[in-house]
């Protein structure tokens, strides 16, 4: 139950929010993400559609993001495995 209000909240929120599962080289550093569930919010601010990137990595959902200014897999990836907290404004 606590689960599926939490995944309401989630759904009805103003703010973007997405799940990923960040990949790694084998000597431990993020070398990609994948998308595993986004909601209508994080849709509507990046003008990606969660049918066209659910299952995907950031590198298949959008060609040469490595490439771009802000280091989104690096970014990700340290709050993933060092369980940080950050707050960013970041403008594509």
């Amino acid at each position: 139950m606590k689960e599926q209000k939490l995944q309401e909240i989630i759904k009805a929120s103003p703010f973007g929010f997405a799940h990923h599962e960040i990949i790694l080289d084998e000597q431990g550093a993020p070398i990609d993400y994948r998308f595993l569930e986004v909601n209508p919010a994080f849709e509507k601010l990046t003008g990606l559609s969660s049918k066209d990137i659910i299952g995907k990595t950031v590198r298949e959902a959008i060609p040469g993001i490595e490439k771009a200014e802000f280091d989104w897999i690096s970014f990700f990836g340290k709050v993933a495995l060092e369980g940080v907290s950050e707050t960013f404004e970041q403008y594509s």
